[in-house]
C-alpha cells in the first residue's frame, strides 16, 4: 500500500467515537509551545493557523485546529483549516511551520569550518564554491583560505592540489570525477578578471565596469595598548637618539604613524634621515615597521637602483620602501632630490613592474 493511499485511509473520520483529553506528541508540542488557543470535546487543539496571511476571512479561535491520532476518526494526526487558502496544505506543511521535529535533523548550516567555509566532508560542491574565485587573467585560482598577499596559485598546481579529492559521478557507473574538474565547469562558480593592491578595500574589489579583482592587500589587526612602558622606555628613548629635536621626533612618529592608518593614501612627504655617524640604529626602526605592517607590505632597495632603473619593483605592492644608506656626490649635492622627485612627490605613480611585463 502506498504511502499516500495509507494516509487517505487513516484520514476516514468515524465520529461516533468519543476521546475526550486525548493527546499524543504533537499535541503535546503544541501545549508546551504555546500555540494551544483551545481544547474541544475529542481532544482537538484549536491553533493561530501559520499560514493565516494567505486567508481571505478573518480566523476565529475554532479555524484551525490539529487532531491528536485516534481522535474524532482519526487514525494519524491531523491538521484542518477551514479557509479555502489552506486546503491544498497538508499536515507536513503545518508540521513545519509550527517547528515540530526540527531537533531531529542535523543543523548543516553550523557545519563551518575555521575559516567559515562548509564542511568539506558534508557539501564538497559547496565548499569549493566557497573557497575558490577563478581569476581570468594568468588562468589561475584565488585560495581565500590563504593570507590575501599569497592566496593566488597557479591552475596546474590547483589541480594538482586538490587531486585527492572526488566527486561520485551521476552517470551507471559511478566513476570518481575531480572535485576540480567540477569545481572549473559549474556554473556558479565565481569570477573575478585580474588581481589588485588597494588598501582600504575587501578581499574582492569592485571594478567601474561591475567586475570583481583579487584585492591581495592584507594588514595585520593590533590590538589596543594601554600600557606605554615598553614603548617609553625602549621606543621613544631611542627616537630621541635618533632625533633630539622634539618637533623633528614628533613629525617623523606622525609621518610613521600615516602608513598605519592611512595605507590607501600616498604621502607627498619622504623622510631622510641624516647620521654622521654608522650604526645608530636606523635599521632598527626599519625592523619595527616591518612588524608592524607585516614583511610582505615592505621592500628595500638602492639609491642607484632607484635614481637609473626604469622599472619600480620596489614600488610594486609595497606600503613602505626603505633604503638603508644614501650617499651623495659633493659635487653634485642635489642630484639624488632632483632624480627622485617625481617618485617621492607625486600623489598618484604609474608602477613599472618588470615581472608583469615580462
Amino acid at each position: 500500500m502506498s504511502s499516500s493511499e495509507s494516509n487517505r485511509l487513516g484520514k476516514v473520520r468515524d465520529r461516533s467515537i468519543a476521546t475526550p483529553n486525548a493527546t499524543d506528541e504533537v499535541a503535546e508540542f503544541l501545549d508546551s509551545q504555546g500555540l494551544t488557543l483551545d481544547c474541544g470535546c475529542n481532544g482537538e487543539r484549536y491553533i493561530t493557523c501559520h499560514f493565516e496571511s494567505g486567508h481571505n476571512t478573518d480566523s476565529g479561535v475554532t479555524s484551525t485546529a490539529y487532531f491528536p491520532k485516534n481522535t474524532a476518526g482519526f487514525e494519524v494526526g491531523h491538521f484542518k483549516c477551514l479557509h479555502a487558502s489552506c486546503a491544498h496544505r497538508n499536515d507536513g506543511d503545518f508540521l513545519h511551520a509550527i517547528g515540530f521535529g526540527k531537533d531531529d535533523f542535523d543543523d548543516l548550516s553550523n557545519n563551518k569550518t575555521e575559516e567559515g567555509f562548509i564542511d568539506i566532508n558534508i557539501d564538497m560542491t559547496s565548499y569549493f564554491l566557497e573557497r575558490f574565485i577563478y581569476v581570468v587573467k594568468g588562468d589561475q585560482v584565488c585560495d581565500l583560505s590563504r593570507p590575501p598577499y599569497n592566496c593566488v596559485i597557479e591552475m596546474k598546481s590547483f589541480k594538482n592540489l586538490m587531486a585527492p579529492y572526488q566527486i561520485p559521478s551521476i552517470s551507471k557507473k559511478g566513476q570518481l570525477i575531480p572535485a576540480a574538474k567540477c569545481w572549473i565547469e559549474h556554473p556558479k562558480k565565481r569570477v573575478a578578471e585580474s588581481i589588485g593592491y588597494q588598501p582600504g578595500e575587501g578581499r574582492l574589489i569592485k571594478r567601474h565596469d561591475g567586475r570583481f579583482d583579487i584585492n591581495e592587500f592584507y594588514l595585520s589587526g593590533h590590538t589596543t595598548v594601554s600600557n606605554f612602558d615598553k614603548s617609553d622606555d625602549v621606543f621613544l628613548k631611542h627616537m630621541e637618539y635618533l632625533l633630539p629635536k622634539k618637533e623633528q621626533r614628533d613629525f617623523f612618529i606622525s609621518r610613521l604613524a600615516w602608513i598605519v592608518q592611512r595605507p590607501d593614501r600616498r604621502c607627498p612627504i619622504t623622510i631622510l634621515h641624516i647620521s654622521m655617524l654608522h650604526g645608530t640604529g636606523r635599521g632598527w626602526m626599519i625592523q619595527l615597521m616591518e612588524k608592524i605592517l607585516g614583511y610582505w607590505n615592505c621592500t628595500r632597495a638602492k639609491m642607484d637602483v632607484i635614481c637609473k632603473n626604469q622599472y619600480h619593483d620596489y614600488l610594486h605592492h609595497s606600503l613602505l620602501c626603505s633604503v638603508d644608506e644614501v650617499r651623495e656626490n659633493t659635487d653634485k649635492r642635489y642630484l639624488i632630490s632632483d632624480q627622485l622627485r617625481d617618485i617621492l612627490t607625486e600623489p598618484r605613480f604609474e608602477v613599472n613592474n618588470k615581472k608583469e611585463n615580462n
